[in-house]
């Protein structure tokens, strides 16, 4: 019988911590919906570039362990990322949205990318909560995780992307950041 009891209070504490997560973005969006705005991200242009310029930057492989490497030599520099406008528009649209939903699924129930132009590579990191380009930029590193959490890392480091748009709407006073990328 006590089991059943702790099985039972686990379930409503899990259940009413996952609502209130859900909740705390949605209230802060109710709340400041008037001082929405977007914010400069110049500085996120330059972090992702200085990122694929660290000499031997990596990400983990699938098995935790390997690793795999850029910039250590003049055959495997990354492109840089450039600056699209197409891309930037998009990330502006996706950051509005995921006040809505926080997900890589958009609010009307298509992927994410069917709000890209016509591009041959796509990737998207999304993030929220993070006050300044730094804090985001730190939170997409993604360093210390393993493979499963290295996604962000991976689209920040893929040599298939050569173009980037960014956006972060702030609402009140909570931040919801988009990196788009693709390849023109």
């Amino acid at each position: 019988m006590k089991t059943k009891t702790v099985k039972r209070l686990a379930a409503v504490v899990l259940t009413l911590l996952m609502a209130l997560s859900t909740l705390v973005p949605a209230f802060a969006v109710e709340a400041k919906a008037a001082s929405a705005s977007y914010q400069n991200v110049t500085t996120e242009y330059i972090a992702l570039n200085a990122l694929r310029r660290e000499p031997f930057v990596s990400y983990l492989n699938a098995d935790n362990f390997t690793r795999t490497f850029y910039n250590t030599t003049v055959f495997d520099q990354l492109p840089v990322l450039n600056y699209n406008a197409d891309l930037e528009k998009t990330a502006k649209v996706r950051a509005k949205e995921i006040v809505k939903k926080f997900s890589h699924t958009r609010p009307n129930g298509t992927r994410c990318f069917t709000a890209y132009p016509n591009m041959r590579a796509l990737g998207e990191n999304i993030a929220c909560g993070q006050s300044s380009v730094t804090e985001v930029m730190l939170a997409f590193a993604e360093v210390d995780k393993p493979y499963s959490g290295q996604g962000h890392r991976r689209n920040m480091l893929n040599p298939n992307f050569n173009a980037v748009g960014c956006a972060c709407y702030k609402v009140g006073n909570y931040c919801y950041w988009v990196q788009c990328f693709g390849r023109v």
